[in-house]
């Protein structure tokens, strides 16, 4: 990931997609990456997508304009599937238009 963009990352549960992040902001910073640069939010804080604009504005609105600012979003299946962090179902587990 070497340059500015949208950037996904998928696979099943307990592979290392977050391990992964993490190592990736640790690379980040020893690279000289500001730190207020680098924002990591899961998708467990999340209810709807008012929600998710909500975070996503405030937390960019809260870095430094100058430079590439990095938002990591982790467990975004969290919000779309409306399941808790533990797995277990809130809802219908569907995020469907009705």
């Amino acid at each position: 990931m070497t340059g500015p963009g949208i950037y996904t990352i998928g696979g099943g549960r307990q592979i290392g997609k977050t391990t992964l992040m993490k190592q990736w902001m640790a690379d980040l910073l020893q690279s000289g990456v500001v730190p207020k640069c680098i924002a990591y939010l899961t998708g467990e804080l999340i209810d709807d997508h008012h929600s998710l604009v909500m975070l996503l504005t405030e937390t960019l609105n809260e870095m430094p304009i100058i430079g590439v600012r990095y938002l990591l979003l982790d467990r975004a299946w969290c919000y779309h599937n409306g399941v808790s962090g533990d797995g277990a179902s809130e809802g219908s587990g569907s995020a469907e238009a009705e």
